[in-house]
C-alpha cells in the first residue's frame, strides 16, 4: 500500500507554502502527494430555468478554475495526484483523507485576527478538530532577512524572529 499525504490547496500563499514542504516530506517518505481544492457546493437550482443555466456556469467555472490551478500546481511538484472536492472545507479534506486512506493531512495557515478567526472560522483548527487522521498545520516561512536588511549588530537565529 502507497503511503500518501493530503495537502488542501487553496491557491494562497500559505498553502503554497505548505504544498512544498509537503512535497519534500512525500519526498523523504516515499510517499505520494494528493492536492485537494475545496469548491463551495454546487447552487441549488431554481424554478427559472435562465438563473438555472447561469447558476450551472458559475459552478462549471469554480470547478475548472479549481482544476487548471491544481494542474498547474502539480506541474511544479513532480507526481502530485489531484482532487477537486465540494463542500465545506475542513469536513470535505476530513473525508477524502479518510476515503483515500492518507497517513498526513497538510494544510497552510493565515495569520488573522481574532475577530477575522470569529466571524469566518479556520479551516485549519476545525480541520484539527474533526479529522480522524493527523494533520500538520503549516505557517508560511518567510525567508531570512538578508544582510542589506539586518540592523548593524543585530544577531539574526534561524529560529528565533
Amino acid at each position: 500500500m502507497t503511503t500518501r499525504i493530503l495537502v488542501g490547496f487553496d491557491r494562497t500563499p500559505e498553502a503554497r507554502s505548505a504544498a512544498r514542504f509537503a512535497a519534500q516530506l512525500a519526498y523523504a517518505q516515499r510517499a505520494r502527494l494528493l492536492l485537494v481544492n475545496v469548491i463551495p457546493e454546487p447552487w441549488p437550482n431554481s424554478p427559472l430555468s435562465e438563473q438555472n443555466a447561469a447558476r450551472q456556469a458559475i459552478n462549471e467555472e469554480e470547478r475548472s478554475t479549481a482544476e487548471a490551478a491544481l494542474r498547474a500546481e502539480a506541474a511544479e511538484l513532480v507526481g502530485a495526484e489531484t482532487r477537486v472536492a465540494q463542500g465545506k472545507p475542513a469536513q470535505a479534506l476530513a473525508a477524502v483523507a479518510a476515503e483515500r486512506d492518507v497517513a498526513l493531512v497538510v494544510v497552510g495557515h493565515r495569520d488573522r485576527g481574532a475577530l477575522a478567526r470569529a466571524l469566518g472560522g479556520s479551516v485549519a483548527i476545525r480541520l484539527v478538530q474533526i479529522c480522524s487522521k493527523p494533520v500538520l498545520v503549516f505557517r508560511r516561512c518567510d525567508p531570512p532577512p538578508t544582510p542589506a536588511c539586518t540592523p548593524r549588530g543585530a544577531v539574526v537565529h534561524p529560529l528565533r524572529r
